[in-house]
């Protein structure tokens, strides 16, 4: 398997998310195995540093986990999107079917992931399983949080519905889009 790597634009975002959440003392307070000013959005870094913010946010957020990361997911892709203002009317312009391929295309994780969209009548089936070694249903919660945060960035009328999951011995990760009519 290739090394799992993260582009610094996520890392950024989850250092944000966190700041936002616990404050900028919280931030500082943590063991960070890497400097925060020293990451550059466009690199990729070690998967492993991202795990260790989840790690941070799951004891933070104990009791709330599946809420916390959920919400982080949607933050991040809001925060992806603030202040894009052409790429937000390209968004509102696609269908869901194409902004969900593009979003596959666009991860900004490179090898964490594995899977694609399927059409099946008027669902739509990301696939999202996770690749590397050290996986966890907190992935699964991030990613159900972006999806829900892009289709309300797309002012489409959609619902997203894990349907199944790895982690509860399902072969693939499944997220079901249903574009309400």
């Amino acid at each position: 398997m290739d090394e799992c790597k993260v582009k610094g634009s996520s890392i950024n975002a989850i250092l944000r998310y966190i700041q936002l959440k616990w404050g900028k003392p919280y931030v500082e307070s943590l063991k960070l195995p890497f400097n925060p000013s020293e990451i550059k959005v466009d690199r990729y870094y070690p998967y492993e540093w991202v795990r260790y913010l989840h790690k941070k946010i799951a004891e933070k957020a104990q009791g709330r986990e599946e809420q916390a990361f959920k919400k982080m997911g949607q933050d991040v892709v809001n925060s992806a999107l603030e202040g894009h203002i052409v790429i937000n009317y390209l968004i509102k312009r696609r269908s869901l079917e194409k902004l969900l391929e593009d979003m596959d295309k666009s991860s900004e994780y490179i090898n964490v992931f594995d899977g694609g969209i399927i059409k099946e009548g008027d669902r739509l089936q990301v696939i999202a399983d996770q690749t590397c070694e050290d996986r966890s249903e907190q992935m699964c919660w991030i990613t159900e949080g972006a999806l829900n945060a892009m289709i309300k960035s797309s002012k489409k009328n959609a619902v997203v519905k894990h349907t199944k999951c790895q982690f509860h011995g399902d072969e693939h990760c499944v997220f079901e889009v249903i574009e309400q009519k």
